[in-house]
Order: C-alpha cells, then sequence, then structure tokens
C-alpha cells in the first residue's frame, strides 16, 4: 500500500497552502486523491506530483477550467495529445499581450510617480508641453491655479507614458459631447493627440 500523506502535510511538502490544496480538490483537478473512512484526503507521491502539476499549467496561463479540461485529456492518453496542443497553443500569444499590457501600465505608474515627485517638490502641479491632458477636462482641471505658466519639455524618459496618455485621450473623445468636441478643436495638444 502506497504511503499517503494529509492535506496539511501534502501543503508542507509542497509549498502549497491548505487552502489552495482544498480549493483544487473541489474543483475536482485532483481525482486520484482518496479518502479514508473518516473523509481525510489522503495523497499519494503521484497526487503530489500532480499538485505540481497543476501549479506548472497555471504558470503557463491555463484557467482552472482549461486545467480540468487538460487533465481529463491526460488522463485519457495519448489519444487526447493534439487536444493538450490546442488548449496550449495559444497561450503563448495571450501572455505576450497581457506582457504588452503590463508594461503599458509600468509606463504610466513610473511617469505618475515622477510627476508627483515634481509637484511634492515644486508644491505646485507641472505642466508638460505636448500634455494631451492639457486643456482636455474642464476646470479645476487640468491644473491648478498656482501651476507654472511656461510648460516643462516632456521627459525622454516618459515617453511611452506620453503615447499611453494620447491613446486615452483619443478613446475618450469618441465618447464626447458635441459642446466638449469643440473644446477639444482649441486645445494644445491636438497635433500630438493625432485628433486634429
Amino acid at each position: 500500500m502506497p504511503v499517503t500523506v494529509t492535506v496539511a502535510k501534502a501543503a508542507s511538502l509542497t509549498g502549497l497552502s491548505p487552502h489552495t490544496i482544498r480549493y483544487y480538490l473541489r474543483e475536482d483537478l485532483l481525482p486520484t486523491v482518496r479518502q479514508d473512512q473518516n473523509g481525510v484526503h489522503l495523497f499519494t507521491r503521484q497526487d503530489l506530483l500532480y499538485l505540481y502539476c497543476i501549479e506548472f499549467l497555471k504558470a503557463c496561463g491555463l484557467s482552472i477550467q482549461e486545467i480540468r479540461t487538460f487533465a481529463r485529456f491526460y488522463e485519457e492518453g495519448n489519444a487526447t495529445l493534439n487536444d493538450r496542443l490546442a488548449l496550449l497553443q495559444d497561450k503563448p500569444a495571450e501572455l505576450e499581450g497581457r506582457l504588452r499590457e503590463l508594461r503599458h501600465q509600468l509606463a504610466l505608474s513610473r511617469y505618475m510617480v515622477w510627476f508627483y515627485r515634481q509637484a511634492a517638490e515644486t508644491g505646485s502641479m507641472p505642466v508638460l508641453e505636448g500634455d494631451p491632458f492639457l486643456n482636455f477636462l474642464p476646470p479645476p482641471f487640468p491644473r491648478e491655479n498656482d501651476a507654472p505658466e511656461e510648460p516643462l519639455p516632456w521627459p525622454e524618459e516618459h515617453r511611452p507614458a506620453l503615447a499611453e496618455m494620447q491613446k486615452i485621450c483619443r478613446k475618450a473623445r469618441r465618447a464626447l459631447s458635441l459642446e466638449d468636441r469643440e473644446r477639444c478643436r482649441t486645445c494644445a495638444a491636438r497635433d500630438s493627440c493625432g485628433e486634429a
């Protein structure tokens, strides 16, 4: 009879939390795990390896539903190799898309930290040349009354953030009222936003 361990011991051996392992059990991702007469789940060495497989598939970008399907295919043997390939083959492109989105968010986040560091150091909100939000929002935006009159040059290291802000402005303009569209036609940043 193979050596078995409980959920708590399985968690200790794998580094997963007991909550995570119980969630996998509820989601039927561990179909080979058995219970004793008291309802205690007992994990074999093979079950522990299966836990690592689940974590690996999650890291590949598969959802819980896809992991469940993958597990079923795996149990059915080599006749399902093409089915398993079909589940996996689009994941690299999906992850690349998420990575691009994260890069965009990182650029904006770095810019916002820089922007508010400048504001905190000078005591006023900086005005930047080509800022796509300049004259875009109604008062009290885009800037507070104590903002410097002369725009600052846009920092080169934050050009990626400028491109993202321009995209946001373009999307927002499509939803503007006619009155707001008229305001945008007089915006100093209309050329940089590409909405001229």
